[in-house]
């Protein structure tokens, strides 16, 4: 099964929001269940995309 999250906030080493902190907890539970997660959100400029 497929899990998408949709967010305004991400948690990386720059920015930390606590939604995005949330998305990233429960994303990689899920994974770790089996569930393929796939986390939508923005980036700032320059950052690298991110893969989990």
């Amino acid at each position: 099964m497929r899990v998408a999250f949709i967010t305004s906030e991400s948690f990386t080493d720059k920015r930390h929001g606590g939604f995005g902190w949330l998305v990233k907890v429960f994303g990689k539970a899920l994974a770790k269940s089996g569930f393929e997660v796939f986390i939508i959100t923005w980036r700032d400029p320059g950052y690298p995309l991110l893969s989990m």
